[in-house]
């Protein structure tokens, strides 16, 4: 149903640091970008249910494994949020709105959908944490069947092995990853999902990514996008590594 579907766009967050910067910048770069039938919600555990903005604090734990988190979260958008679709992505990940609607247009179905970058679990298939679609129907099953998530497991593993016992497998999303600011150049603006994953203290280099990233789709689409931060953020990249160089050069 091209142009009908409604998108829910789930991102999981954290009080910890560095998530609170993490999703300030988000906040400020793709899920800023309104799209038709799109709508973003950042969820946290904590001591008790409130909505502030897109902010939804849940009375669980804020720790991971998100299992917990994630559970609580889909109870609360099926009692009080229009959707036909999840998109369940983190704060490691840059999602270029506008390419959803359409990756979903072309791909997603109303019920049994489970679609995202493919990963393995020994023999189990799953759809990786950093972004996958689940249907309205698999996300009333999950609530359902709560009592079948194993909590000891990272959650989108969990996940694949609850709706693996009734029969549903992932199909494959496209993702682009990086590692690393400086490998943000000629980025494929057709796609929709990219892992900003970086070993940077803080993930200030997570930042940089986003950050590079909303520069190139505003590029491409003929806007402007000027960030004095990821300008000051390099500097000290160029500093930080030069100060590397010469604590190796030094060293005994």
């Amino acid at each position: 149903m091209p142009g009908e579907m409604k998108i829910l766009v789930l991102v999981l967050a954290a009080r910890a640091q560095p998530y609170p910067m993490l999703v300030r910048t988000i906040k400020r770069t793709w899920a800023s970008v309104p799209v038709d039938g799109v709508s973003t919600l950042f969820y946290y555990g904590g001591d008790s249910l409130e909505l502030i903005g897109r902010d939804l604090h849940l009375p669980v734990t804020d720790e991971l494994p998100a299992g917990r988190k994630t559970i609580a979260c889909f109870e609360q958008v099926l009692r009080s949020q229009q959707f036909d679709a999840v998109f369940r992505t983190n704060c490691s990940s840059y999602i270029d709105l506008p390419n959803l609607r359409a990756f979903a247009d072309d791909h997603a179905r109303v019920e049994g959908f489970y679609c995202g970058p493919p990963g393995k679990f020994g023999d189990l298939p799953f759809a990786s944490g950093a972004g996958y679609f689940l249907s309205k129907d698999l996300v009333e099953l999950v609530v359902d069947r709560q009592e079948e998530w194993d909590h000891s497991l990272p959650d989108d593993i969990a996940l694949a092995g609850l709706l693996n016992r009734h029969g549903v497998v992932p199909v494959d999303a496209p993702r682009v990853d990086y590692t690393s600011a400086r490998q943000v150049h000629e980025v494929d603006t057709s796609q929709f999902m990219f892992r900003c994953k970086t070993e940077s203290p803080w993930r200030v280099g997570d930042i940089r990514i986003m950050l590079a990233l909303q520069q190139a789709f505003c590029r491409a689409r003929g806007g402007a996008y000027r960030s004095p931060l990821l300008t000051l953020t390099t500097a000290l990249a160029h500093v930080y590594a030069a100060w590397l160089r010469i604590r190796r050069t030094v060293a005994p």
